[in-house]
């Protein structure tokens, strides 16, 4: 449709003028095409989206367009679209729309599995999934088998939504033979991790949930005194009693131990430094540190000049958990 200029103009893009009586200026004549085309125009908009024009409807353009549009994106909505696409970039982590990020899964007998109606997990900050959508027979019930150690996971993808209960030790969840609590399998930003359960020798379950929250954020203080015997190479271990998390994901941790080598003598004194990871030996025995999505059991070990002697010392751990 090209624009119709006033009749008898001969610029191609004259303006139409309303013309003044009192100055004697005459108005625009207005040619036929300028009132037929631009209705035949929309008429056949309408009609190509499939509607029928109607007197009643003066929204029918827009209506148009928006059937135009979803017939282009498989029958989605412009919305849709916008939401599918940033269910796809928006580099959010899963969020379990609940007080504490966690769903109260549960085991109404040995070998089965529940999970409850009624909770939302947001993907991606932008779209919600309600565990009412799947039904309670064949998609959120699960059985279970006498000794095993499961992860209970939501697949958030466009068009991929499930849940799964999965076998840790299996070739097809587990091709690596990784330890379950490996990071690998922690939530993604289309995958949740809800749950963690082990099962014992007569099928009873024990069931950890996992918080998923778009920011996780745990500090820690603790104070003690510990009394050991130092290693042959002077080696002393402060052991602290941990933090529990039972997070989604495994958290970054930093922090610090204070204290311990005043209480000692001699030149050959350095630390206590955190150990966040790995095993420590001294003179009472080896205590392993690790950093999970379950928790943290963090070590203080300081280096001495004393070989093998029963002493006693303070420690005192600062530390942040972030995921």
């Amino acid at each position: 449709m090209k624009y119709q200029q006033p009749f008898g103009a001969a610029d191609p893009d004259a303006s139409y003028s309303n013309g003044s009586r009192s100055a004697g200026i005459k108005g625009s004549e207005v040619p036929a095409a300028a009132i037929e085309h631009h209705q035949r125009e929309l008429v056949h908009l309408i009609t190509h989206a499939g509607l029928t024009p109607a007197d009643s409807d003066l929204q029918q353009v827009r209506k148009a367009i928006e059937a135009l549009i979803a017939a282009a994106n498989g029958g989605e909505s412009q919305l849709d679209t916008f939401i599918n696409t940033m269910r796809q970039r928006m580099l959010v982590y899963p969020q379990t729309l609940s007080s504490d990020g966690k769903i109260n899964v549960t085991s109404p007998s040995a070998g089965t599995i529940l999970v409850p109606p009624s909770v939302t997990i947001r993907h991606r900050g932008v779209y919600d999934i309600s565990t009412s959508a799947f039904d309670e027979t064949t998609e959120r019930t699960f059985a279970t088998a006498a000794n095993k150690t499961y992860h209970l996971n939501l697949a958030l993808g466009v068009g991929v939504e499930a849940l799964s209960l999965d076998d840790t030790t299996g070739a097809g969840y587990n091709p690596s033979a990784l330890a379950e609590t490996d990071s690998s399998f922690d939530s993604t930003y289309d995958r949740a991790l809800l749950a963690r359960i082990v099962t014992d020798a007569s099928n009873v379950a024990t069931i950890t949930p996992v918080a998923n929250l778009v920011k996780l954020r745990q500090t820690a203080q603790e104070t003690i005194t510990s009394t050991r015997t130092t290693s042959g190479e002077g080696t002393f271990a402060h052991v602290f009693s941990g933090v529990p998390l039972n997070w989604a994901r495994t958290p970054d941790v930093v922090g610090a131990v204070g204290g311990g080598r005043g209480s000692f003598t001699g030149s050959g004194t350095s630390g206590p430094v955190l150990v966040k990871s790995g095993s420590v030996t001294d003179g009472s025995g080896t205590v392993t540190a690790r950093i999970d999505r379950y928790g943290i059991v963090p070590v203080g070990v300081e280096d001495t000049d004393l070989v093998s002697q029963s002493l006693t010392a303070p420690a005192h751990l600062d530390l942040l958990a972030l995921a």
